[in-house]
């Protein structure tokens, strides 16, 4: 299954492809689909509190109800979620994916005090700096080939070079990359992280 597996979506660059890439790792073609998000700016947060679900926060933007933000402790690992609420330069978020939680169990649900509250996950008070990453709605994309520190991806999304982005595969975490070139409707973006390009093919079909 892996040879065949790697026979598809991996296969080696024709040789005329191969001679005029000069990248510093090998790159493999692929198809993959993907989304991504240009990111426009960058906004340092404190975290106040934190669940599975979600999290509040203050930082000195401006946010939307409805609107998509990424966020990051380390600007290796994101996570991304939906603005639910404002007030000020607080905010709520909820996770579109529930960050992975061990042990879980009642203990990990917060029934309330009232008969009118809803449970949710208990929230863990922090005070903690973080950032996010803000930008424009998503776009489609298709990755054509990818190495540990690239990838070709076809989009008609209007981005340039020096454009901050993050590439969604599948259910992955979204990868940092900067844009390193355009061309019609095709970019080149290096990655802020080496990419797992067998775990990414697993993980994306």
């Amino acid at each position: 299954m892996l040879n065949a597996l790697k026979k598809t979506f991996l296969r080696p660059l024709r040789q005329e492809e191969a001679s005029a890439d000069h990248r510093r790792h090998p790159r493999r073609a692929v198809v993959l689909d993907a989304v991504i998000y240009a990111i426009d700016y960058f906004s340092d947060v404190i975290i106040h509190n934190v669940s599975a679900d979600g999290f509040m926060g203050e930082a000195d933007v401006e946010l939307t109800i409805g609107e998509k933000l990424h966020l990051t402790l380390d600007d290796k690992a994101f996570q991304t979620g939906t603005v639910r609420w404002t007030e000020g330069r607080t905010f709520g978020v909820a996770f579109d994916t529930p960050l992975a939680r061990t042990g879980a169990g009642d203990d990990d649900v917060d029934y309330g005090s009232m008969p009118e509250h809803k449970p949710r996950g208990r929230r863990s008070m922090l005070n903690i700096p973080a950032r996010l990453n803000l930008g424009r709605p998503p776009e489609p994309a298709t990755v054509q080939n990818v190495s540990q520190s690239g990838m070709l991806l076809e989009t008609a999304a209007n981005v340039g070079a020096g454009q901050h982005l993050l590439v969604k595969l599948g259910d992955r975490s979204p990868v940092a990359a900067v844009v390193k070139w355009r061309k019609d409707d095709h970019i080149g973006i290096e990655t802020a992280e080496p990419v797992g390009i067998l775990s990414l093919v697993y993980s994306s079909n």
